[in-house]
């Protein structure tokens, strides 16, 4: 789950940068 926080500053779109944080937040809560 680490590698969505580490990718995601390398992604140009910012939609697709939300997309993982909020994925790995939902997943760290049991989403």
């Amino acid at each position: 789950m680490l590698a969505y926080v580490l990718n995601a500053p390398l992604l140009n779109d910012e939609g697709l940068r939300l997309g993982y944080l909020i994925t790995l937040h939902a997943r760290l809560h049991g989403y």
